[in-house]
């Protein structure tokens, strides 16, 4: 399961609602290689659905995770906090290594 806060939903359907070429679409969540780890994590909007997508709904934002990724994101939250710079989304991952310090993994910040 991959979860969502509420502040992040919120944010979430305010950009969907307030921007065109946002709805219909998914957000996918995915891991990448890279940061001090060797993962990091990736945000994109799409309506290109892969066969083995997990899906998870939260009002009108939908949630899509590739079969490869879900191994190391099962039981992450999605959560948004907002920062003297403008705010950002960050990944709660108890799989993660929350000793990374870069940014990119254990508790991922986007």
């Amino acid at each position: 399961m991959i979860n969502l806060s509420d502040t992040a939903c919120s944010k979430l359907t305010d950009i969907i609602e307030s921007n065109a070429q946002f709805k219909g679409k998914a957000l996918r969540l995915y891991v990448q290689g890279g940061g001090c780890s060797g993962l990091s994590y990736g945000f994109d909007f799409t309506d290109d659905q892969l066969e083995g997508d997990e899906e998870y709904v939260f009002g009108v934002v939908k949630v899509w995770v590739d079969d490869r990724s879900f191994g190391y994101l099962k039981g992450a939250t999605i959560d948004y906090q907002e920062t003297p710079s403008g705010g950002g989304f960050q990944i709660k991952n108890p799989n993660g290594n929350g000793s990374c310090g870069c940014g990119s993994a254990g508790s991922g910040q986007h």
